[in-house]
């Protein structure tokens, strides 16, 4: 049966992406820009799948790996009170999607982004929350290892955020 499962990930899965996307803005020179001057951020996880939360995908855990990737970097960690008073109210969004598929073998797709607060140019009156950077990448599981192999796409993806953020805000 594990050897079934190897070769399914193998076959379907392996070598997993990660991309950098540019869905939400005109380049990545842009999508780094929109950082500048963003003195720290709040960290939004959403809610995992109960079947992958079963199987070791732990939400507080990637918030507080999250966390304290960003804190070593040197970036600071908003609290609630603190993301909603900051201007733009910065916020980094962690998104993981899960399915289990049969053989007990799992894909996912994690998605990190920067959401900011946006005006519209053509009615400056509209604000909304919008993502301004984002990197998005797919994997594959068995249900032992889920949760270590999410937390590892997602600390990637976090440390191209970190990456970029210092070089729109170098010291």
């Amino acid at each position: 049966m594990i050897w079934r499962n190897v070769l399914i990930l193998i076959l379907l899965f392996v070598p997993a992406v990660i991309t950098v996307t540019d869905s939400y803005s005109q380049d990545e020179v842009a999508e780094t820009g929109s950082m500048k001057g963003v003195d720290g951020v709040g960290i939004r996880i959403d809610e995992v799948d109960p079947k992958a939360a079963a199987d070791g995908l732990n939400r507080d855990k990637i918030l507080s790996a999250v966390s304290d990737e960003l804190k070593k970097a040197g970036i600071k960690v908003f609290s609630s009170a603190e993301t909603a008073a900051a201007k733009g109210k910065p916020t980094l969004y962690v998104s993981i999607n899960t399915i289990k598929h049969p053989g007990d073998v799992y894909s996912f797709t994690v998605s990190v982004s920067l959401d900011q607060l946006v005006t519209l140019v053509r009615n400056q009156k509209i604000q909304l929350m919008s993502p301004t950077w984002s990197v998005l990448g797919t994997g594959a599981s068995i249900p032992e290892s889920l949760g270590s192999d999410a937390e590892k796409y997602v600390l990637l993806m976090v440390q191209k955020f970190i990456d970029d953020f210092k070089e729109a805000n170098p010291k």
